[in-house]
């Protein structure tokens, strides 16, 4: 995978996208990962090794979304 890249996980509840996905985000290594998911808190424990910061984490259905990441 080259950077910059769109990475998008589609499937069905509990085929593993949360776990490929922090896999991922793990080996790349990035300095700071902002999550736009409604199911982040859900999924957590699958993210806990990245250590996000819990203001890195959006409501995709919040209409403010973009504007609060760019702060």
């Amino acid at each position: 995978i080259k950077l910059a890249t769109i990475v998008l996980a589609v499937a069905k509840k509990g085929f593993g996208k949360s776990y490929f996905l922090s896999n991922l985000l793990k080996w790349l290594k990035f300095d700071r990962i902002i999550i736009i998911s409604p199911t982040f808190e859900s999924n957590e424990s699958q993210f806990k090794h990245l250590n996000i910061q819990h203001e890195d984490v959006f409501d995709p259905d919040d209409s403010d979304v973009i504007q609060k990441q760019l702060i």
